[in-house]
């Protein structure tokens, strides 16, 4: 899935499961992507925050994630080159085969997947990712179905969990997932001439 008028997109997206509302960045710029976003929820039964990053383009992916409660913070990096993976600055061989990023807080990472695969109506394919999983906070790898079922619609699957996606055709990004999950209550996209920024160094 390519687009010919790069953009940048905001989305606030809210949760009834996780209790969360997230504000993200997402920036298409052809084969490339980055979204960056800030998600307020609960974790362990306490108020959390998670800031999050992540770039990728046709070879690589990284990810840098900050998650904040009342207890301290956390920083998990997540790196991709050539298919080399590593978790905080560690290899990660376990990791092996993955192309994407999922971070299990936010939907903002399955428009990776959506947008890589490019499938037509009818047509399903499957991801690899790595996958940070919420609450856990743990990654491991994760194959991910998906199927097209109309031009705004894909089935996702993973490990006997189903849901509905509704996404934007032009960009792959999330509007509704699920019955009572995601959903986009407030959206703004903004065409742009530009390159993605570089992230700042932490």
């Amino acid at each position: 899935m390519a687009m010919s008028t790069p953009q940048d997109v905001h989305v606030l997206w809210h949760c009834a499961e996780l209790a969360s509302s997230e504000h993200a960045l997402v920036q298409v710029r052809g084969a490339s992507m980055s979204a960056e976003g800030v998600a307020a929820l609960v974790l362990d039964d306490q108020p959390c925050d998670v800031s999050y990053r992540v770039d990728v383009a046709a070879l690589t992916a990284s990810c840098i994630a900050d998650v904040r409660t009342p207890a301290g913070s956390r920083r998990i990096e997540l790196s991709n080159r050539n298919g080399s993976w590593t978790v905080d600055g560690e290899d990660a061989p376990h990791l092996a085969g993955c192309t994407e990023v999922d971070l299990g807080w936010t939907p903002a990472t399955n428009t990776t997947a959506i947008r890589r695969l490019g499938l037509q109506v009818g047509q399903q394919g499957t991801a690899r990712v790595a996958w940070l999983r919420f609450p856990e906070l743990v990654v491991e790898a994760a194959d991910q179905r998906y199927t097209r079922l109309a031009d705004d619609r894909w089935r996702f699957e993973s490990d006997g969990f189903q849901a509905e996606i509704e996404a934007d055709p032009a960009t792959g990004i999330v509007r509704a997932y699920g019955v009572d999950l995601w959903r986009a209550v407030a959206w703004s996209a903004i065409d742009v001439d530009e390159e993605i920024p570089p992230r700042a160094e932490p």
